[in-house]
């Protein structure tokens, strides 16, 4: 109603056809929640923890259970460490993960070589940002590029700030690996208005 759009369907197909902007769409949104923070969230999908005893090397051990931390998200093509846990078996971090070095200060007797497979799941989770001048179908070549690439999107978050006419995107995307990715940043990247589109980091 906000949008003049009679339906959901209506507003897909708006901001499909490039007729709709993202900032149109976080405050419409706004406005109708009766929320003041220009932002709109689009819950990720609930996924099972990525346990498996394949798909990762561990040096100088048989199979053991392990499962890829849900902090840095590593994919195949980053270095990875693993570290015993408790009770969940081995955990894969990103070698540069911070959560992993403060691990690795406290227990370094936990830490052990792993390396990827090749029996490896077909997607990992991980997190992007993007950030560019807020135009008419920005959204659209943005969800173009994904379905190109046959990337899944499992959530999104988007900002508008009025002031500068730009808008930041946040994405929580499977890909099969490294090299995907990178190609995914990298068409993302050439899309017109964009700013910017980078993995978002662990802190």
């Amino acid at each position: 109603v906000a949008l003049n759009l009679r339906s959901t369907e209506d507003l897909y197909a708006a901001v499909g056809a490039g007729d709709v902007r993202v900032s149109q769409v976080v405050g419409a949104a706004s406005r109708l929640s009766g929320v003041t923070q220009r932002e709109l969230d689009l819950e990720p999908r609930q996924a099972s923890p990525q346990e498996r005893t394949d798909g990762i090397q561990i040096r100088g051990v048989g199979k053991l259970l392990t499962q890829i931390a849900t902090c840095c998200h590593p994919v195949p093509g980053d270095m990875i460490v693993g570290y015993i846990t408790k009770n969940r078996g081995v955990s894969i971090h990103r070698d540069d993960c911070a959560n992993l070095l403060s691990l690795e200060d406290e227990s370094p007797d936990r830490i052990i070589e792993v390396s990827w497979g090749e029996n490896q799941v077909e997607t990992y989770p991980v997190d992007i940002e993007i950030s560019a001048y807020d135009r008419q179908g920005l959204l659209r070549d943005v969800t173009s590029v994904l379905a190109n690439e046959r990337v899944n999107v499992t959530g999104m978050q988007t900002m508008t700030d009025a002031s500068a006419n730009t808008a930041r995107l946040q994405l929580s995307i499977e890909v099969d690996g490294l090299s995907q990715l990178s190609q995914v940043l990298d068409r993302i990247h050439r899309i017109h208005n964009v700013i910017s589109a980078k993995r978002i980091r662990a802190a």
